[in-house]
């Protein structure tokens, strides 16, 4: 299912996007993939990984709003 890929792992907030892993990294359940500066000056929120796999989408766009994709994990079976 594509729309799935869409929705995975969801900017939290409206913010500034620092990316922390690689496309083609492998990941754990809970690694930070990403760090958001909202835009309202709180503080920082991780972004972490939903399960175990490899990283094939790593946003790299600083600018995001709430809702976008920011990294898509393939299981690794």
């Amino acid at each position: 299912n594509e729309g799935y890929l869409q929705i995975d792992h969801p900017a939290p907030c409206d913010g500034l996007l620092m990316s922390i892993v690689g496309v083609g990294e492998r990941l754990r359940r809970g690694q930070v993939v990403g760090m958001v500066q909202p835009l309202d000056g709180t503080r920082l929120r991780a972004v972490r990984a939903a399960r175990n796999g490899r990283a094939v989408f790593v946003r790299r766009q600083r600018s995001i709003r709430k809702g976008d994709a920011l990294a898509t994990i393939a299981p690794i079976r």
